[in-house]
């Protein structure tokens, strides 16, 4: 009767989109770095763009980076966050069982 108020939670499937979420993030990551290289090599070459301009762009570009870097870190904390806990749950799940067979 117990069972029937706790809610399923699928730890695997969490856990597998982390890390596919995580892969995701890195490979656009690596995908907008090449972009703002090209953009950063561009803005240099452009004869009639100020220092000032170039520069303000390239900041632009350099902080979205920046973002979408940290946005990864923190799917990476959560990975083994999400484990402990379902260990956890295993454990008290284990202990629940001990107790009321």
């Amino acid at each position: 009767m117990a069972e029937e108020n706790v809610p399923y939670f699928d730890f695997d499937w969490m856990h597998r989109s982390l890390r596919e979420s995580t892969a995701a993030l890195d490979d656009l990551c690596r995908y907008l770095m090449a972009i703002n290289w090209e953009i950063d090599e561009k803005i240099r070459s452009m004869p009639n763009v100020s220092l000032r301009r170039a520069t303000r762009l390239m900041q632009s570009s350099v902080n979205f980076l920046t973002d979408i870097r940290e946005r990864t870190d923190f799917i990476r904390t959560l990975q083994p966050l999400l484990e402990q806990f379902r260990r956890t749950h295993a454990r008290a799940e284990r202990d629940l069982r001990k107790m009321w067979p």
